[in-house]
């Protein structure tokens, strides 16, 4: 597998330590595969670079009952990362078109992303279901927002 281009606009990046740093950017492969994907880059000390891929189109989203869709378009390409290097994405799912909103920790390195939110599941406290979810935003320790059809917020422990 080939890295054929970088997404455009929204990219993270933190730095965790004077040597130590994380970046999260959607990238499309070329080749034999030119599946989109998320791709997170920790940087450790000066001679060391891990690469891991936290989403790519087509295999299966978590628990959500679809598939990641195109992974490098405006909504999904808003990656958002906080000083801890936790981040949060958005993903529009296959075969539904459902929008769905996904976290990674920072640790342990290589953690799955699980997924958030997905549109059509039970707002809390109420007997409505969320329709969509906007780009997702995210604070400190590992806080997650995104405006929905009914207000969202939560934290992720």
């Amino acid at each position: 597998m080939q890295l054929g281009t970088f997404g455009t606009g929204c990219f993270a990046t933190t730095k965790t330590s004077a040597t130590n740093g994380e970046a999260a950017f959607p990238v499309t492969f070329k080749g034999g595969c030119t599946d989109t994907a998320l791709l997170r880059c920790s940087v450790v000390g000066t001679n060391t670079t891990a690469v891991q891929v936290v989403a790519r189109e087509n295999p299966a989203a978590g628990a959500t009952g679809g598939n990641f869709g195109f992974l490098n378009s405006s909504y999904t390409a808003a990656v958002r990362m906080d000083a801890q290097g936790n981040i949060v994405f958005g993903a529009v799912l296959k075969p539904s078109g459902k929008t769905a909103l996904f976290y990674q920790p920072v640790t342990p390195p290589g953690s799955p992303a699980s997924n958030v939110i997905v549109a059509g599941a039970a707002a809390p406290g109420t007997t409505a279901t969320f329709q969509s979810m906007d780009i997702p935003s995210m604070g400190g320790g590992g806080t997650v927002s995104s405006t929905t059809s009914r207000e969202f917020r939560c934290l992720i422990q």
